[in-house]
Order: C-alpha cells, then structure tokens, then sequence
C-alpha cells in the first residue's frame, strides 16, 4: 500500500504544469548570468583572441616573404652553379681536344703515338700537331 501511494504521488508531482516551465526568477537569474558571461566575452576574450590571429598572421606573412626571398636566392645560386658547370664542361672538352692529336677521334692518341710513332700520323696532321705545340709553347 505505501508503494502506491508513493507512485500516486509522484505521478501528481510530475503532471504538474507550473514544474514544466521555469518560475520568473529562475528566468532572470539565467538571463543576467548569460549578459554577464556574454558581456565578460566581448569585452576581454574576443579582443584578445583576435589580436592573437592578427599576430599568427603576420608571423605567417613574414615567414612568407622570408621563404620567398630565400627560394629567389636559392635560384639564384642553382643558375650560378649551372653555368659554372656548363662552363667547366666546355673547359673539359676543350681540353680534351687539345690533348687528342689522333686519327682515332683523340682518345688514345697518346697511346698510338707511342706504340706507332710518328709514322702512324698523316703529314697534315703531324704539322697540325707540330703548329699546336709551337702555338702553345709561345704563351
């Protein structure tokens, strides 16, 4: 008997209207409570998180323009080096030709001369040869 008059009056309690919305000063309490963080929001936190993200953001700008620079003298430097290479391979056949007084194409000319002497070189070339060594000699 006690358990249904328990559950009578518990169904009473919770049928009631006046407990479904909340009473005018449980409303004014939450609305002040809600200006107050709201005004405490606006006034100090949102300023504060914006002049945060104008900072990143001309940190990030900075950082932008640095790299740019940077990559501009790094190209820089890559066509440099480009052109010292392309200059030391114009060095290196030119001196591959001077050294290559064979009939073969210049590659073991050297070698020829001393396993065939001066007999294995056609006169034209054996003046072109004699020409080039006086020519360098002079200097």
């Amino acid at each position: 008997m006690l358990a249904i008059r328990t559950a009578v009056l518990a169904q009473e309690a919770t049928s009631d209207k006046e407990n479904l919305y909340p009473h005018a000063a449980e409303l004014l309490v939450g609305a002040l409570a809600f200006a107050i963080v709201f005004y405490f929001l606006w006034k100090w936190v949102i300023p504060r998180v914006n002049q945060l993200l104008e900072e990143r953001r001309q940190q990030i700008q900075c950082e932008i323009e640095r790299a740019e620079a940077t990559r501009g003298e790094a190209d820089h430097l890559l066509a440099d080096y480009r052109e010292q290479l392309a200059g030391a391979r114009d060095e290196a056949n030119r001196i591959i030709e001077e050294g290559s007084w064979g009939s073969r194409g210049g590659v073991l000319s050297f070698l020829d001369l001393l396993e065939h002497g001066a007999s294995h070189f056609s006169p034209e070339r054996t003046a072109a040869i004699r020409t080039a060594l006086a020519v360098k000699y002079e200097r």
